[in-house]
């Protein structure tokens, strides 16, 4: 199953952050800017500790990402209504 389902045309994000029993909705795009401070980046190593002695490589992945909400108010939070 894909993270991102499409449902009655609005794109819906399955996460466990939020936790059990609330819902996060908003205008996401109007809310919060998302800024890629460092492109995504891989390096690969033998040269750690003894891995060249073991025959092993160190896999390094990183990306710096920054999430600013501008407008708070864009965004509901809130518990569901027990049924």
């Amino acid at each position: 199953m894909s993270i991102y389902q499409v449902i009655t045309g609005w794109m819906q994000s399955v996460t466990g952050g939020g936790g059990q029993g609330t819902f996060l909705v908003g205008a996401f795009k109007v809310a919060a800017t998302l800024y890629d401070r460092l492109k995504p980046e891989v390096l690969i190593s033998s040269e750690n500790a003894d891995d060249f002695e073991k025959n092993l490589l160190t896999m390094r992945c990183e990306e710096r990402l920054g999430l600013a909400v501008k407008r708070p108010a864009a965004l509901i939070k809130g518990p569901f209504a027990n049924a």
